[in-house]
């Protein structure tokens, strides 16, 4: 009986025994932890203090801080809605967006050349970091923190002091949708550009400018006016007979002419089509034959 009475004690004081044991050694492992941090705060503190390479760094943050802090991303949307699927389908928002790009131009170009100010501010910041701080690394001690510490310590400090590097960002949205008349099927696709698309679609859509105020262009957007339909128009005015000689399709191919050639300023409408066979076509060539 006495065995028996005496046996729970035995295990419920090893319990509590091995349990103060695990506080005390918790309580120990916090103690040293929060000793050792304490240290690590106070070595850092004197290397901050002493360190000639720190101070010149500190230095050139206060200078450049505001002029290479990050500007917010450029930012705007645009959103298109169409009146039938096949159009909803066929179109295409990354046209929509180099035309968006081009009416914002003069507002996407101030932004973008601000950015590029807080980037060249960055590198001349890089720059004078390189040659007046950097260079002042491992130079400075102190006798109460032994020279390898001091250093490892003097470039870690001197890593998570540097300013970072601004990354210019922008965010643009564009969405087109569709529903239909009666409001049962609706749809949506949408894109997101960023800063590097920006850029691109700016330098892309400012060359398609170049390109369409040239002579060519205006040439090709021209001829591109003669539908078959304006063609059958022409043929049916001219009775389907060459102006120049009266030559019928029997006879020749007939031409749908420019009396005032495009490469010299003529437009594609009725007043200046008629009608040409090949032969007197190619005599004419682009002079204009009043």
């Amino acid at each position: 009986m006495v065995v028996l009475a005496t046996a729970p004690f035995d295990m419920w004081a090893i319990a509590f025994w091995l349990l103060g044991a695990v506080v005390a050694v918790l309580v120990a492992v916090g103690a040293i932890t929060a000793a050792r941090a304490s240290i690590r705060r106070r070595t850092r503190r004197r290397v901050a203090e002493s360190s000639a390479a720190l101070e010149m760094l500190g230095r050139l943050n206060h200078r450049f801080e505001d002029a290479v802090a990050p500007l917010p991303p450029i930012s705007f949307s645009f959103e298109v809605r169409l009146d039938s699927k096949p159009k909803f389908d066929a179109f295409n928002l990354g046209r929509r967006f180099r035309e968006e790009v081009l009416q914002r131009e003069p507002f996407i170009a101030e932004q973008m050349d601000l950015r590029r100010q807080v980037l060249r501010h960055y590198l001349d910041y890089e720059a004078r970091v390189g040659a007046e701080a950097m260079p002042k690394l491992g130079r400075s001690e102190r006798p109460d923190v032994p020279k390898d510490r001091f250093d490892a310590v003097e470039g870690e400090l001197f890593t998570e002091l540097l300013l970072d590097r601004p990354t210019p960002q922008a965010r643009i949205l564009g969405v087109a949708r569709y529903t239909s008349p009666q409001g049962r099927n609706s749809y949506e696709k949408s894109h997101v550009w960023g800063f590097d698309d920006l850029r691109q679609e700016l330098g892309l859509a400012r060359e398609d400018r170049e390109r369409r105020s040239t002579t060519q262009f205006l040439r090709d957007r021209e001829r591109s006016l003669l539908t078959p339909k304006l063609r059958i128009d022409v043929l049916q005015r001219d009775g389907r007979r060459c102006r120049a000689c009266g030559a019928t399709a029997d006879d020749a191919t007939l031409h749908i002419d420019h009396i005032v050639p495009v490469s010299r300023g003529g437009l594609t409408e009725m007043s200046n089509l008629q009608v040409l066979c090949q032969s007197c076509n190619l005599g004419k060539s682009n002079r204009f034959v009043g």
